[in-house]
Protein backbone atom coordinates (compact mmCIF):
# COMPACT_ATOMS: atom_id res chain seq x y z
CA UNK A 1 0.00 0.00 0.00
CA UNK A 2 1.06 3.58 -0.82
CA UNK A 3 -0.46 6.38 0.63
CA UNK A 4 0.05 9.86 -1.26
CA UNK A 5 -0.11 13.93 -0.19
CA UNK A 6 -0.61 16.88 -2.31
CA UNK A 7 1.48 19.39 -1.38
CA UNK A 8 -0.07 23.08 -2.44
CA UNK A 9 1.41 26.37 -1.87
CA UNK A 10 4.30 28.19 -3.66
CA UNK A 11 6.54 25.56 -2.40
CA UNK A 12 4.80 23.07 -4.23
CA UNK A 13 6.83 21.14 -6.35
CA UNK A 14 5.55 20.57 -9.84
CA UNK A 15 4.15 16.71 -10.10
CA UNK A 16 6.40 14.14 -11.49
CA UNK A 17 4.98 11.20 -13.17
CA UNK A 18 5.01 8.10 -10.80
CA UNK A 19 7.13 5.31 -11.75
CA UNK A 20 5.92 2.04 -10.50
CA UNK A 21 8.46 -1.01 -10.88
CA UNK A 22 5.83 -4.27 -11.18
CA UNK A 23 7.89 -7.41 -9.85
CA UNK A 24 9.29 -10.17 -12.52
CA UNK A 25 8.11 -13.76 -11.54
CA UNK A 26 10.47 -16.09 -11.56
CA UNK A 27 9.33 -19.25 -12.81
CA UNK A 28 12.06 -21.65 -11.67
CA UNK A 29 10.96 -24.33 -9.93
CA UNK A 30 7.41 -23.60 -11.47
CA UNK A 31 5.55 -25.99 -13.54
CA UNK A 32 2.23 -25.27 -15.23
CA UNK A 33 -0.34 -27.76 -14.26
CA UNK A 34 -3.00 -26.34 -16.77
CA UNK A 35 -4.94 -23.09 -18.47
CA UNK A 36 -8.58 -22.78 -18.75
CA UNK A 37 -10.55 -20.03 -20.09
CA UNK A 38 -13.86 -18.59 -18.59
CA UNK A 39 -16.32 -19.40 -21.32
CA UNK A 40 -19.73 -18.33 -19.40
CA UNK A 41 -20.89 -15.84 -16.95
CA UNK A 42 -20.48 -18.74 -14.42
CA UNK A 43 -18.49 -21.81 -15.00
CA UNK A 44 -16.69 -24.84 -13.48
CA UNK A 45 -13.69 -26.32 -14.99
CA UNK A 46 -10.95 -29.09 -13.94
CA UNK A 47 -7.29 -29.45 -14.86
CA UNK A 48 -6.80 -32.93 -14.24
CA UNK A 49 -2.95 -33.44 -13.17
CA UNK A 50 -2.15 -36.85 -12.38
CA UNK A 51 0.72 -38.96 -10.76
CA UNK A 52 3.13 -38.46 -13.46
CA UNK A 53 3.65 -35.21 -13.06
CA UNK A 54 5.37 -36.10 -9.44
CA UNK A 55 4.82 -33.97 -6.26
CA UNK A 56 4.28 -30.47 -5.52
CA UNK A 57 4.47 -28.46 -2.21
CA UNK A 58 2.99 -25.07 -3.50
CA UNK A 59 0.25 -23.90 -5.84
CA UNK A 60 -0.11 -20.76 -7.45
CA UNK A 61 -2.94 -19.38 -9.32
CA UNK A 62 -2.56 -16.44 -12.48
CA UNK A 63 -4.87 -14.71 -13.96
CA UNK A 64 -4.50 -13.37 -17.49
CA UNK A 65 -6.88 -11.16 -20.12
CA UNK A 66 -9.57 -9.58 -17.83
CA UNK A 67 -10.23 -9.70 -14.55
CA UNK A 68 -12.68 -12.55 -12.63
CA UNK A 69 -14.09 -13.77 -9.82
CA UNK A 70 -13.07 -16.73 -8.57
CA UNK A 71 -15.68 -19.06 -6.36
CA UNK A 72 -14.44 -21.92 -5.14
CA UNK A 73 -11.61 -23.89 -5.55
CA UNK A 74 -10.30 -27.37 -4.24
CA UNK A 75 -7.79 -29.57 -4.88
CA UNK A 76 -7.91 -33.66 -4.89
CA UNK A 77 -4.40 -35.25 -4.11
CA UNK A 78 -3.74 -38.69 -4.92
CA UNK A 79 -4.74 -39.63 -1.36
CA UNK A 80 -7.18 -37.73 1.81
CA UNK A 81 -10.02 -35.73 0.91
CA UNK A 82 -10.16 -32.80 -0.80
CA UNK A 83 -8.65 -29.53 0.20
CA UNK A 84 -9.84 -25.92 -0.01
CA UNK A 85 -6.90 -23.30 0.40
CA UNK A 86 -8.11 -20.50 2.29
CA UNK A 87 -8.80 -16.64 1.37
CA UNK A 88 -9.53 -18.05 -1.98
CA UNK A 89 -12.95 -16.79 -3.12
CA UNK A 90 -11.91 -13.23 -4.50
CA UNK A 91 -11.83 -10.93 -7.53
CA UNK A 92 -8.52 -11.19 -9.35
CA UNK A 93 -7.40 -8.37 -11.88
CA UNK A 94 -6.00 -9.08 -14.90
CA UNK A 95 -1.95 -10.17 -14.65
CA UNK A 96 -2.42 -10.72 -11.07
CA UNK A 97 -1.31 -13.73 -9.06
CA UNK A 98 -1.59 -15.39 -5.66
CA UNK A 99 0.76 -15.68 -3.34
CA UNK A 100 2.71 -19.09 -3.38
CA UNK A 101 0.06 -21.50 -1.62
CA UNK A 102 1.97 -24.36 0.63
CA UNK A 103 0.33 -27.95 0.79
CA UNK A 104 -0.37 -29.14 3.91
CA UNK A 105 1.61 -31.95 5.19
CA UNK A 106 4.30 -33.57 3.11
CA UNK A 107 4.53 -33.04 -0.75
CA UNK A 108 1.37 -34.52 -2.49
CA UNK A 109 0.68 -36.03 -5.96
CA UNK A 110 -2.09 -34.13 -7.48
CA UNK A 111 -4.87 -35.96 -9.06
CA UNK A 112 -7.01 -33.22 -10.32
CA UNK A 113 -8.08 -29.45 -9.37
CA UNK A 114 -11.41 -28.02 -9.63
CA UNK A 115 -12.44 -24.69 -9.55
CA UNK A 116 -15.66 -22.65 -10.28
CA UNK A 117 -15.34 -18.91 -11.70
CA UNK A 118 -17.14 -16.06 -13.81
CA UNK A 119 -15.86 -13.46 -15.95
CA UNK A 120 -16.68 -9.71 -14.07
CA UNK A 121 -19.32 -7.68 -15.74
CA UNK A 122 -17.99 -5.43 -18.40
CA UNK A 123 -14.57 -7.00 -19.44
CA UNK A 124 -13.27 -9.76 -21.80
CA UNK A 125 -12.68 -13.76 -21.35
CA UNK A 126 -10.40 -14.53 -18.65
CA UNK A 127 -7.50 -17.06 -18.42
CA UNK A 128 -6.75 -19.00 -15.02
CA UNK A 129 -3.36 -20.77 -15.23
CA UNK A 130 -2.60 -23.14 -12.25
CA UNK A 131 1.24 -23.87 -11.23
CA UNK A 132 2.62 -26.03 -8.91
CA UNK A 133 6.04 -26.13 -7.55
CA UNK A 134 8.50 -29.15 -7.43
CA UNK A 135 11.56 -29.55 -4.92
CA UNK A 136 15.25 -29.36 -7.46
CA UNK A 137 15.13 -33.52 -7.29
CA UNK A 138 11.61 -33.72 -8.43
CA UNK A 139 11.30 -31.03 -11.02
CA UNK A 140 12.54 -31.86 -14.65
CA UNK A 141 16.06 -31.11 -14.87
CA UNK A 142 17.10 -28.04 -17.01
CA UNK A 143 20.21 -25.16 -17.13
CA UNK A 144 19.10 -21.97 -15.95
CA UNK A 145 20.48 -20.44 -19.25
CA UNK A 146 17.46 -22.50 -21.11
CA UNK A 147 14.70 -21.04 -19.02
CA UNK A 148 12.19 -19.56 -21.69
CA UNK A 149 11.27 -16.13 -20.72
CA UNK A 150 7.18 -16.23 -22.45
CA UNK A 151 6.31 -12.50 -21.90
CA UNK A 152 4.24 -11.23 -25.03
CA UNK A 153 3.45 -15.14 -26.21
CA UNK A 154 0.47 -17.42 -25.88
CA UNK A 155 -0.20 -20.18 -24.79
CA UNK A 156 -3.19 -21.93 -27.23
CA UNK A 157 -3.60 -25.34 -26.04
CA UNK A 158 -1.36 -28.06 -24.39
CA UNK A 159 -1.41 -31.80 -25.44
CA UNK A 160 -0.32 -35.30 -24.21
CA UNK A 161 0.36 -37.58 -26.38
CA UNK A 162 -1.74 -40.80 -25.74
CA UNK A 163 -0.61 -42.84 -28.13
CA UNK A 164 1.91 -46.42 -28.57
CA UNK A 165 4.64 -46.28 -31.68
CA UNK A 166 2.36 -45.72 -34.36
CA UNK A 167 1.70 -42.21 -32.90
CA UNK A 168 -0.81 -40.00 -32.03
CA UNK A 169 -2.96 -37.50 -33.37
CA UNK A 170 -3.90 -34.56 -31.88
CA UNK A 171 -5.79 -31.17 -32.68
CA UNK A 172 -5.25 -27.35 -30.89
CA UNK A 173 -8.69 -25.93 -31.81
CA UNK A 174 -7.98 -21.91 -32.15
CA UNK A 175 -10.87 -19.48 -33.39
CA UNK A 176 -10.98 -15.81 -34.20
CA UNK A 177 -11.50 -14.58 -30.80
CA UNK A 178 -7.76 -15.46 -29.82
CA UNK A 179 -6.69 -12.63 -32.57
CA UNK A 180 -4.45 -12.48 -35.04
CA UNK A 181 -0.44 -13.89 -34.67
CA UNK A 182 2.63 -14.21 -36.53
CA UNK A 183 4.57 -16.42 -35.13
CA UNK A 184 4.36 -20.17 -33.07
CA UNK A 185 6.73 -22.30 -30.94
CA UNK A 186 6.49 -25.86 -29.78
CA UNK A 187 7.88 -26.71 -26.29
CA UNK A 188 7.89 -30.25 -24.95
CA UNK A 189 8.02 -31.09 -21.32
CA UNK A 190 7.83 -34.23 -19.06
CA UNK A 191 9.20 -37.08 -21.72
CA UNK A 192 11.14 -37.08 -25.35
CA UNK A 193 8.58 -37.05 -28.48
CA UNK A 194 9.06 -37.18 -32.03
CA UNK A 195 7.18 -34.67 -34.21
CA UNK A 196 5.88 -36.24 -37.31
CA UNK A 197 4.03 -33.33 -38.81
CA UNK A 198 2.66 -30.34 -37.90
CA UNK A 199 0.17 -28.45 -39.77
CA UNK A 200 -1.56 -24.57 -39.27
CA UNK A 201 -5.25 -24.03 -41.03
CA UNK A 202 -5.96 -20.11 -40.86
CA UNK A 203 -9.33 -18.23 -41.31
CA UNK A 204 -8.56 -17.84 -44.99
CA UNK A 205 -5.75 -18.99 -47.57
CA UNK A 206 -3.82 -22.49 -47.58
CA UNK A 207 -2.74 -24.60 -44.83
CA UNK A 208 0.81 -24.21 -43.23
CA UNK A 209 3.40 -27.30 -42.83
CA UNK A 210 6.44 -26.00 -41.29
CA UNK A 211 9.31 -28.55 -41.20
CA UNK A 212 9.23 -29.59 -37.54
CA UNK A 213 10.07 -33.18 -38.12
CA UNK A 214 12.21 -33.83 -35.62
CA UNK A 215 12.98 -35.38 -31.97
CA UNK A 216 12.72 -33.51 -29.26
CA UNK A 217 13.92 -33.64 -25.99
CA UNK A 218 12.12 -33.01 -22.60
CA UNK A 219 12.19 -29.66 -21.96
CA UNK A 220 13.72 -28.38 -25.29
CA UNK A 221 11.50 -26.17 -27.92
CA UNK A 222 11.76 -25.04 -31.86
CA UNK A 223 13.13 -21.72 -32.82
CA UNK A 224 10.39 -18.95 -32.99
CA UNK A 225 8.15 -19.90 -36.55
CA UNK A 226 7.46 -17.02 -38.56
CA UNK A 227 3.82 -17.61 -40.23
CA UNK A 228 3.77 -16.99 -43.77
CA UNK A 229 2.62 -13.58 -44.47
CA UNK A 230 1.17 -10.84 -42.18
CA UNK A 231 -0.67 -11.55 -38.94
CA UNK A 232 -2.77 -13.91 -39.24
CA UNK A 233 -6.14 -15.77 -37.44
CA UNK A 234 -5.43 -19.10 -36.66
CA UNK A 235 -8.65 -21.55 -37.12
CA UNK A 236 -7.12 -25.08 -35.60
CA UNK A 237 -3.19 -26.40 -35.44
CA UNK A 238 -2.75 -30.15 -35.92
CA UNK A 239 -0.23 -32.30 -35.31
CA UNK A 240 1.07 -36.33 -35.42
CA UNK A 241 3.87 -37.05 -32.81
CA UNK A 242 4.51 -40.13 -31.06
CA UNK A 243 6.32 -40.96 -27.69
CA UNK A 244 9.51 -42.61 -27.90
CA UNK A 245 10.66 -46.31 -26.12
CA UNK A 246 11.55 -45.99 -22.59
CA UNK A 247 9.90 -42.68 -22.06
CA UNK A 248 6.87 -41.13 -20.65
CA UNK A 249 3.93 -39.52 -21.63
CA UNK A 250 5.61 -36.00 -23.44
CA UNK A 251 3.48 -33.31 -24.08
CA UNK A 252 3.54 -30.41 -26.31
CA UNK A 253 2.37 -26.95 -25.34
CA UNK A 254 1.78 -24.48 -28.89
CA UNK A 255 2.43 -21.43 -28.37
CA UNK A 256 2.14 -18.12 -30.30
CA UNK A 257 3.03 -14.15 -30.62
Amino acid sequence: MQVWGWKTGDNASRPQPATVTVPQWDQRGWQMLGERQVDGRVDTDRIDVGRYEGKFTKLQVVVLDSDLELIDFSVKFARGPEWRPDNMRYGFREGQRTKAIDFPGDERSIKYIDFKYRNLPGGGRAKIQVWGFQRAGDAPTSTPGQIWDNRGWTMLGERAVQGGRRGDRDKIIVGRNEGKFRKLMLVVVDSDLEMIELSVKFARGAVFRPEVNQTFRENTRTRAIDLPGDDRVIKNIEFRYRNLPGGGRAKVQVWAK
